[in-house]
């Protein structure tokens, strides 16, 4: 008999606690121990958040609403839990109504024989919708992503291939998505935000300002090498790397990239980073001109801080993560601070890493947090929020249950279907709501995710089949 192993703890963790400070509010801290990934962003109005694992882990995303004490995996799901649209699935922005983008793999995990494409798509009410592209996508290939989406829902950006380029193999000509541009989907319609023709893999957009009219990110050049750039005015402004590191080879001794990552949400400070030489990172602040008149920004025009800057509040404060599971400080007033103390908080359940949403009001924060499994740290999803009325799911999520062991999964509570899904994304087993118990003697050695459907959402717990 095969032997079954918890792969990772189905539990989700909330905490409230009453601060010492002056302003008497309750932080509440929504950490979720049973999905992967990164909290990407946060709604202008704080009642909902969107995130990813970008495929470290799994190929996943999920949502997060108010009154949710764990976050909803989407993973190219619909809402009668079905798989849908392939096994691969991104959010990274979130809408005040709830509305999410990101990418998907838009169709079976394998159709006709062929890995369907990634595109740029909307994600609401347990649906996927793809967003126009300006060529047709190419299956197999990444054609694309949406970023950021306005507080109102009405302007999305990202990047999607600009043209079709061809290569030379065995004397065959290939074909595929070109050098991706920063582009703009307004009420639906999609628009360039320039005219330039990039090298490399194109120009790719990670935030923007409320209206859109201000969007950061990186550009490449040829050679491969990569600069950070905000893009406004029909300008792709390149700060640092200005040029390229074949074209400046007394200046740029080795490859170097970098890349904005955020914006205020006027779109008149950016922040990110830069660096020079492999490990050599270099935060980097740039307080964006009204009015652009150079496409090049030198490192005397920019501010240095310690750390990579991820998020930027109302206040013009900047949030700064280390590495993987660095712990996020604040850059405030020419000083660095820790979270805790900006935010006014002690005894959080976990460290928080780099924060990569605020809401508007600044009452809720979306990051992330180390948690240690057999198979080793990853990084789970966490929310601190300072907003009421965070705690308890309804009677019937806190009433479903899922435990392993002995390589049996063991249902409890008024639950629907459940499912068990290899990575890949093939359903491997299924039950439905009088189902209690499901072994996974069957199946072959590997990874799975067992999930049960509930009025409402459904519970997730991944194990690993031995």
């Amino acid at each position: 008999m095969k032997k079954g192993h918890l792969f990772m703890v189905s539990c989700s963790l909330l905490v409230g606690l009453q601060l010492s400070a002056q302003e008497e509010r309750t932080v509440t801290f929504i950490c979720d121990e049973e999905i992967p990934g990164i909290v990407q962003g946060v709604s202008g109005n704080g009642e909902w958040a969107a995130g990813c694992d970008e495929g470290v882990m799994a190929y996943n995303a999920f949502i997060w609403h108010v009154g949710q004490e764990k976050f909803t995996d989407v993973f190219g799901l619909d809402e009668s839990g079905n798989m849908v649209n392939g096994a691969s699935a991104y959010l990274y922005g979130i809408a005040d109504d709830g509305t999410a983008v990101g990418a998907f793999q838009n169709g079976p995990a394998v159709e006709e024989g062929r890995t369907p494409p990634i595109v740029p798509g909307v994600y609401k009410d347990g649906q996927w919708t793809a967003l126009p592209l300006l060529i047709e996508p190419f299956p197999g290939d990444v054609n694309g992503y949406a970023t950021g989406i306005s507080p109102d829902g009405r302007i999305i950006c990202g990047h999607v291939a600009g043209s079709v380029a061809s290569s030379e193999f065995l004397g065959d000509t290939l074909t595929t998505a070109g050098p991706k541009v920063p582009v703009l989907w307004i009420d639906g319609e999609i628009h360039r935000v320039d005219t330039i023709t990039y090298a490399g893999y194109g120009a790719w957009v990670e935030d923007m300002s409320d209206d859109g009219s201000v969007l950061c990110g990186y550009a490449d050049f040829e050679d491969g090498s990569r600069s950070p750039a905000v893009f406004k005015d029909g300008h792709c402004i390149r700060l640092i790397g200005t040029t390229s590191a074949m074209e400046d080879p007394d200046k740029w001794q080795e490859f170097y990239e970098g890349r904005m990552y955020c914006l205020n949400s006027e779109g008149t400070i950016a922040g990110g980073y830069f660096a020079q030489t492999a490990g050599a990172v270099d935060g980097i602040v740039w307080d964006i001109p009204a009015t652009i008149t150079s496409d090049a920004v030198e490192d005397d025009e920019v501010e240095h801080v310690s750390g990579i800057p991820t998020a930027i509040d109302g206040d013009g404060a900047i949030f700064v993560g280390g590495a993987m599971g660095g712990s996020s400080s604040v850059f405030v007033d020419g000083a660095s601070q820790s979270l805790s103390t900006y935010l006014g908080y002690s005894g959080a359940p976990h460290t928080p890493s780099a924060i990569m949403g605020i809401s508007d009001d600044m009452d809720t924060y979306g990051t992330s947090f180390i948690y240690s499994t057999q198979m080793g740290p990853i990084q789970c999803p966490m929310i601190i929020t300072f907003k009421e009325n965070t705690s308890g799911l309804s009677d019937t999520a806190a009433n479903v249950t899922l435990s392993y062991a002995d390589n049996v999964v063991t249902i409890g509570g008024n639950h629907g279907n459940v499912t068990v899904w290899s990575v890949n994304g093939t359903l491997a087993m299924q039950g439905d709501a009088s189902t209690e118990t499901l072994s996974l003697n069957s199946l072959p050695k590997g990874i799975y995710l067992v999930k049960a459907m509930f009025d409402g959402g459904f519970k997730v717990l991944k194990v690993v089949v031995k």
